[in-house]
């Protein structure tokens, strides 16, 4: 139930931005790169569509884990983001396909984490770099693990 972070087998400081995006265009490179500059940190460069730098599901997911933020346009990464305890944003990729990001960010309380473009970051770097509260996401999030348990309790006895 959750306990993602039990499957990390290197868990160390990798000093760098984690950009996880199913689709990539002009404005995300720019705010990638104003992060890095910002932030000091490096960025981790893959091909999505190859994912040659991964060797696996827990390599992906120990990268993410050892980032110090994580930029996405993907819901998993959002999730794994909350999980992580990460400084993240997120960016809209398709907007008929945004709703269950937003349907999470809101949930949590963290909808300010969504950038709707370039000049939307730049208007709030102060806020968007600063540590997020996870406390209430973390609350929330036990409560929907304990609703899901009973219910599948019920359904599946």
């Amino acid at each position: 139930w959750g306990e993602f972070e039990d499957l990390i087998p290197n868990k160390k400081s990798l000093n760098q931005i984690f950009p996880f995006f199913l689709h990539r265009s002009a404005d995300k490179n720019l705010i990638v790169s104003f992060v890095a500059k910002q932030t000091g940190l490096a960025i981790f460069k893959y091909n999505m569509f190859t994912l040659r730098l991964f060797r696996g599901p827990l390599d992906w997911l120990s990268r993410m884990y050892n980032s110090e933020f994580i930029i996405t346009d993907s819901f998993h990464g959002v999730a794994f983001s909350i999980l992580f305890r990460k400084k993240f944003i997120v960016l809209c990729s398709e907007p008929q396909k945004f709703t269950r990001i937003t349907s999470l960010l809101e949930m949590v309380n963290l909808y300010d984490r969504y950038v709707k473009s370039y000049d939307d970051l730049l208007n709030r770097w102060d806020t968007l770099s600063a540590n997020i509260d996870f406390n209430y996401a973390n609350k929330i999030l036990e409560e929907q693990r304990k609703k899901a348990k009973i219910y599948l309790r019920k359904v599946f006895g």
